[in-house]
């Protein structure tokens, strides 16, 4: 643990895109280090179409990424040491997708040494350590949040759409909110995907559904969340048509656990398809009325995402 806190000391300002993290989870660069072990069990979907990346390599400012046939090797390059990212990926080139998951990590050079103690809340504040200096030691419970977190991550795939430009000289990344064609709602919530839905009523979110919350803090985060954070349900499976709920949780604050009744409950849901998607209607059967929907839209050819905002990759020649 010392040894990855330190190095996070020095990388934490760094924009991590393509080193195998989910761009959109904002956490820090301690974190994504300490995810660094084998993630055996995933299974990435199938590759489509012709792999338009192998054998080529890339570069944006201090990093660079190679890519295999089926894994990639991005490095970052912090003048006295490099820390080095592998991922195992595989790619639709028809609807212009990237999926990865973290296989290791591996530092080459001479790693500034920082004190552990001085880096407990840039680590730990998101698990529950609240002390801003750092002088009380990290609870238990917060250290097992932070585990729990790191199992999860290592397991995650990573989804991307990317861009290459007609000479091959430019790469374009960006985050991609699509998702294989024909996943399911049972298969989203899960270790592999594990993102935030919401559940949508009259253009509204109402309800978010999270496998990651109440995988890594239950007390305070179950995985069904009203929009005002303080109402929840521990959800205890997803099958092909109910989303089974064990308990209800009632709060006053959104920074305090929730008060938990124990029960089981279950919504109901139908799908009905959609242009390039699935759409979910999410009903609750004791009041008859519908909670909201929920839209997953699947990568096509035809609804690749915009790269205005993408990060530009530089082909690189030796």
């Amino acid at each position: 643990m010392k040894k990855l806190i330190t190095l996070a000391a020095a990388v934490v300002s760094a924009a991590l895109f393509f080193g195998c993290s989910d761009s959109s989870d904002n956490n820090n660069a301690a974190l994504l280090l300490a995810a660094s072990s084998s993630s055996s069990g995933v299974s990435l979907p199938e590759s489509v179409g012709e792999n338009e990346l192998a054998g080529k390599k890339f570069s944006v400012n201090s990093e660079t990424v190679e890519f295999s046939e089926s894994s990639y090797v991005t490095a970052m390059d912090y003048t006295s040491f490099k820390v080095y990212y592998k991922c195992s990926y595989t790619y639709n080139s028809n609807t212009k997708s990237l999926y990865s998951y973290a296989l290791n990590t591996w530092v080459e050079g001479d790693i500034p040494q920082t004190d552990e103690k001085s880096l407990r809340y840039l680590t730990y504040s998101q698990f529950g350590y609240t002390d801003t200096t750092n002088e009380t030691e990290v609870p238990s419970d917060v250290i097992a949040r932070y585990k729990r977190y790191e199992s999860l991550h290592a397991k995650k795939i990573n989804r991307l759409a990317y861009n290459l430009s007609s000479d091959g000289s430019t790469l374009k990344l960006i985050s991609d909110s699509r998702y294989p064609k024909d996943l399911t709602l049972k298969d989203i919530y899960s270790p592999a995907y594990a993102d935030i839905l919401n559940i949508v009523n009259n253009s509204s979110t109402v309800y978010t559904l999270s496998y990651s919350s109440q995988y890594i803090w239950p007390e305070r985060n179950p995985a069904l969340m009203s929009s005002d954070l303080l109402t929840g349900h521990k959800v205890s499976s997803i099958t092909s048509d109910r989303i089974n709920l064990s308990a209800l949780g009632i709060r006053f604050s959104s920074n305090v656990d929730f008060d938990y009744t124990s029960g089981d409950f279950y919504l109901a849901y139908d799908a009905t398809s959609i242009s390039n998607g699935v759409k979910y209607t999410i009903k609750n059967l004791l009041s008859d009325t519908t909670m909201g929907e929920i839209t997953i839209n699947y990568a096509t050819s035809s609804n690749i995402p915009d790269m205005t905002s993408a990060t530009t990759y530089t082909l690189v020649t030796e």
